[in-house]
């Protein structure tokens, strides 16, 4: 699941007209510049679900756990680019997450 959302945030960094249509619908993703996007978890899990439904169901926790258990970091390095935390409200669920370049 991990490529698939690596593939997702490198097309929405892309702003291909078909995610930014959808991200224009969901109120927890937001484009910052357009080299960093910002989301929360529930969101990511949105856009996700709306783009890989069919192949992929999931819920939101078996979502939740694969982004943490999985390799997303390190394929998304391979890219020039990582996730961080953008605001932090000392929960998971509800904290921001950025899409940025390495430092």
């Amino acid at each position: 699941m991990s490529t698939e959302i690596k593939i997702l945030l490198l097309s929405c960094l892309k702003q291909t007209p078909e995610v930014v249509a959808r991200i224009a619908h969901i109120d927890e993703i937001k484009f910052q510049t357009d080299q960093n996007l910002i989301f929360t978890i529930a969101g990511l899990h949105q856009l996700y679900s709306q783009t890989y439904s069919q192949e992929q169901p999931c819920t939101y926790a078996e979502f939740r756990t694969q982004l943490y258990n999985g390799t997303l970091n390190q394929e998304l390095a391979e890219h020039g680019l990582k996730v961080d935390i953008h605001h932090s409200t000392q929960k998971v669920d509800t904290s921001w997450y950025r899409l940025g370049t390495l430092d």
